[in-house]
């Protein structure tokens, strides 16, 4: 009956309980051409997925790019991912969906095995980290409803699921994976996992560098690994893991659109540096008896991000003193992130009182930030992160959140089911510090800010299966976006922050249908809707020598659209000599975002929101035979504006402008 289940649910990856004489986990894999897009099942282990907009891809069977992290080959089949490409390491992924922005995935909830990767999810959700796709055995996508369970987002939660070796019989099995290729690629990747007695392990290390394909686009990453998980008792087991990460990228520095008509290659900073270091380790207890299943998760993230470089825009040249024959004193900033935190999830499954699965969760964390801003680099050119003259800002900030949550399924009938939840939130952000005006100046002591508050995100969602291998499903879902650190901060001067500056809030909506035909065939259509009021941004107040900048509210914003995938896939009969196989496949988003005419900037009222471009087109086939398999894949972006105030002609600093349309084409064998 679970195995029915799970194949009516298109579902790919099914745990079962842990208890005497019982299978473990059991993973299915598509029969049919080699496919990485599914569906993830109604439920799996403490989550529900039951009635969400979802994707589960698998990268074992993905003919993506891993050595580069090519997001845009791994999502391919997950209609509407809006990916930033700028970044030649392929370490700092940038992506998004309906409309927000890319910018180091901070719209999303960033998840590894579960738990937060992000700098502070509540006030700096930048994701500085992202793990190595060669270790990285699937990834799950979740849109619309996902902020009941996950926390503050619009624009959804992804997490990456690493290797972990249960899949793994014997005692030790080694991987490893060589790459060489244009401008100075080097990649490596090595693996090894097993089983012992009583659980399994499985580690790895990663190194990529290279020169990228600007100037002044070095890079260098190592990722390391290593996971433990072990059964204490019929019903009880434990898993450790710790991951670390350390990169150097030298900065190459943006371009204004004539340079790059000039030469799209160059740059015209050589002096930019970052350093990012993490370490996340995690503890994690399972427990599985019959109808209930706990998951409790302790997590500690420990993690630096150091920056230097000459930061005026870019039309200003960073020239050479000829008097003295040396550069001007770059900039330095150093950032220091200690996070804590407990997440506990439990199942249980009923089928009296009229509910058939209920989810109860609770969720603890607190982070700290230490920001050292606006200090005087050297006057070298390689990654020195050390300073010379004290830096002008010191600052802390700090969140604290507990959030208690619930999730069930009740079903209406054997065909239909709803999804009701609800999520508590409190939340305080404080903010401490101290800035000086100048070097040699004496610091000012900043007023201290405390930003506490308690609300209620709410949601419901409802599935209905037509057939065994088709649904219909809709959800609507609260959500909201807290105030981030930096719009705690008052610059005297320079800018202004509004006393009543609220948390954004907002909802999204989803109908759609989603199955397969014969086998073959896999469809996914959606549309979507999603509001963003009280949208925090900066306005221009007063003119001349008065004017400053004012942090506040400045109104909504409002995304409508569809969301379409398709593949086909043919497989020649099993006793046919030929034995080629071939599949098509191309997902398809329409995204139509703009600001309300009630905004406090005028100049924004009715304008298209900022990088949120119309139009996302991806496609392809792949053909296998034998042992040999082929993709081409085709991606289309359509313009954007870079700005809320839809600015047409490009700016001489490159800040403003129109982001023209691009496309990409692929071809992996």
């Amino acid at each position: 009956l679970l195995l029915m289940q799970c194949v009516s649910a298109q579902t790919a990856v099914v745990d079962t309980s842990i208890q005497p004489n019982s299978l473990p986990e059991i993973v299915l894999y598509p029969s049919l051409t080699r496919t990485e897009f599914s569906f993830l099942p109604e439920i799996n282990g403490t989550n529900i997925y039951a009635g969400k907009k979802n994707a589960l891809v698998q990268l074992d069977h993905s003919m993506a790019n891993f050595s580069m992290n090519q997001m845009r080959q791994v999502l391919a089949k997950v209609p509407g991912v809006h990916i930033w490409e700028g970044d030649p390491s392929g370490a700092q992924i940038g992506i998004a969906s309906r409309g927000l922005s890319p910018n180091r995935s901070w719209d999303l909830n960033t998840r590894q095995n579960g738990h937060d990767i992000a700098a502070d999810p509540y006030g700096y959700p930048e994701a500085y980290y992202h793990p190595p796709m060669p270790a990285v055995k699937r990834i799950e996508f979740l849109r619309g409803q996902s902020a009941l369970a996950y926390g503050p987002q619009y624009g959804g939660m992804i997490n990456y699921v690493l290797k972990s070796g249960e899949d793994i019989t014997r005692k030790w099995d080694v991987e490893g994976q060589q790459t060489i290729g244009s401008n100075g690629l080097f990649h490596t990747y090595l693996a090894a996992g097993g089983h012992f007695k009583n659980g399994h392990h499985f580690h790895f290390y990663n190194h990529r560098q290279g020169d990228g394909w600007r100037a002044n686009s070095t890079f260098k990453q190592r990722t390391g690994y290593s996971s433990f998980q072990i059964k204490l008792s019929a019903y009880w087991s434990l898993k450790a893991d710790v991951v670390w990460s350390d990169l150097l990228s030298q900065q190459p520095g943006g371009l204004s659109d004539s340079m790059i008509q000039y030469n799209a290659r160059n740059s015209v900073r050589a002096r930019n540096w970052m350093q990012i270091r993490w370490l996340m380790p995690t503890l994690t207890a399972v427990y599985r008896k019959g109808a209930i299943t706990g998951e409790t998760r302790l997590t500690f993230l420990s993690g630096n991000r150091n920056s230097v470089g000459f930061l005026p825009a870019i039309n200003v040249l960073d020239t050479m003193d000829m008097s003295t024959g040396q550069w001007s004193n770059r900039k330095v900033q150093q950032d220091r992130y200690l996070n804590l935190s407990l997440e506990s999830k439990w199942m249980v499954h009923v089928n009296r009182k009229g509910f058939k699965s209920i989810l109860v969760g609770f969720r603890y964390f607190q982070g700290r930030t230490g920001r050292l801003a606006d200090g005087t680099g050297t006057t070298g050119s390689d990654a020195d992160f050390s300073v010379i003259a004290p830096f002008l800002k010191d600052q802390q900030f700090q969140s604290r959140n507990l959030a208690l949550f619930t999730e069930c399924i009740i079903p209406i009938n054997a065909r239909w089911i709803l999804l009701p939840g609800v999520r508590v939130e409190h939340l305080q952000s404080d903010y401490s510090g101290e800035i000086r005006s100048a070097v040699g100046n004496p610091t000012v002591p900043q007023p201290t800010t405390q930003k506490p508050r308690t609300f209620l995100v709410a949601g419901i969602g409802t599935e209905y299966h037509v057939s065994e291998s088709s649904e219909l499903y809709a959800g609507f879902s609260q959500a909201y976006r807290p105030v981030l650190f930096t719009q705690l901060i008052q610059q005297p001067g320079l800018e202004l922050v509004d006393d009543n500056l609220r948390d954004a809030r907002g909802f999204n909506m989803d109908v759609g249908v989603r199955g397969k035909f014969k086998n073959r065939f896999t469809y996914d259509i959606s549309f979507f809707s999603m509001n963003y009021n009280d949208r925090i941004g900066t306005i221009r107040v007063g003119a001349g020598a008065d004017a400053y900048r004012f942090i506040t509210n400045i109104g909504s914003s409002f995304c409508r659209g569809f969301e379409s995938l398709f593949e086909y896939r043919h497989q020649s009969p099993y006793a046919s000599k030929k034995k080629v196989d071939w599949l098509l496949f191309g997902s398809y988003a329409f995204v139509r975002s703009w600001y309300s005419r009630l905004v406090k900037d005028q100049q924004v009222a009715g304008k298209k929101v900022e990088h949120a471009p119309a139009h996302i087109i991806r496609g392809g086939a792949q053909l296998a035979w034998k042992g040999l398999s082929m993709q081409v894949q085709v991606s289309y972006t359509s313009s954007c504006f870079s700005d809320a105030r839809n600015t047409e002609r490009p700016s001489s600093d490159g800040q403003f402008g129109r982001i023209p349309a691009y496309t990409l084409l692929d071809w992996t064998a």
